[in-house]
């Protein structure tokens, strides 16, 4: 019997193990470039994107105006289910505002800082919060209290933009969270939210003044709010590029870096 010598089998399994091992082995492929940075691209789906978002937002609150008007014209003592309708049309309003919150921080039309104009963007007339609940309505302990009680005050469009946030960021007679104030009433309730009666629009006085309240021209909605939000989708892609521009030399200046002179309008040339 021939057996095979030592050192060929050996040999024999280092082989086949070697063959093996280049099977397993990763096959070495070549780097495949990145592709290009197309900002141009980038910014026009992120303009349309923020344009619908911001289109939509729009239409809701509108809606919630018309349905707002609606009850007022008739709110009876029996009509809290008429108002519980108010306050889901309010829950969905925010919430389709709530969506273009995500557009925010980079000194876009909603929130840009102040200018030298002294203009700044509209966003906290439509979403101020926290909110000085006395400054608008009587409240526990002071049946008295806010604006709505205040006969020397007159209700209008005017009145209520120049009044909001005037003192105190949280004295607020504007937006989102001041109508809810309004709807829903103070807040006691540990397992809900508060429950306005419908009674409170009834009559005149402090009732009347909370329907003045309601109906005054754009309560959400401030004019220079409006032209935000109607934006086109080209204005909202070249605000993003120019507010990205300015927050990046921010945090070069906050680091402690001297900003390139060049870096605005190169960074401005390439997403051209």
């Amino acid at each position: 019997m021939n057996l095979p010598h030592p050192i060929t089998s050996v040999l024999a399994v280092l082989a086949r193990a070697g063959c093996c091992a280049l099977l397993l082995a990763p096959v070495a492929r070549a780097a495949t470039p990145a592709a290009p940075l197309q900002a141009r691209e980038q910014l026009a789906t992120y303009g349309e994107l923020a344009y619908r978002n911001y289109s939509a937002a729009y239409e809701a609150v509108l809606d919630l105006q018309k349905r707002v008007n609606a009850f007022l014209a008739d709110p009876a003592d029996d009509s809290d289910e008429s108002l519980s309708e108010l306050r889901q049309a309010w829950l969905d309003t925010r919430f389709s505002y709530g969506q273009t919150e995500a557009f925010r921080f980079y000194e876009g039309p909603i929130d840009f800082a102040r200018r030298e104009d002294g203009t700044q963007g509209p966003e906290g007339r439509i979403n101020a919060w926290p909110l000085n609940e006395a400054y608008i309505d009587s409240v526990r302990g002071d049946p008295t209290a806010g604006i709505i009680n205040d006969a020397t005050i007159p209700i209008t469009r005017a009145t209520l933009i120049e009044r909001n946030a005037r003192d105190d960021e949280a004295d607020v007679t504007t937006g989102f969270h001041a109508i809810e104030f309004l709807l829903w009433g103070q807040d006691f309730n540990a397992d809900g939210p508060g429950n306005r009666s419908a009674r409170d629009f009834v009559g005149v006085g402090a009732a009347a003044r909370r329907r003045e309240g309601h109906a005054a021209p754009d309560p959400v909605l401030p004019p220079d709010a409006r032209a935000a939000l109607a934006a086109r989708p080209e204005s909202l892609a070249s605000a993003a590029r120019a507010g990205s521009i300015r927050l990046r030399r921010r945090a070069e200046i906050a680091a402690g870096n001297r900003p390139d002179i060049m870096s605005g309008p190169k960074d401005a040339h390439r997403a051209s």
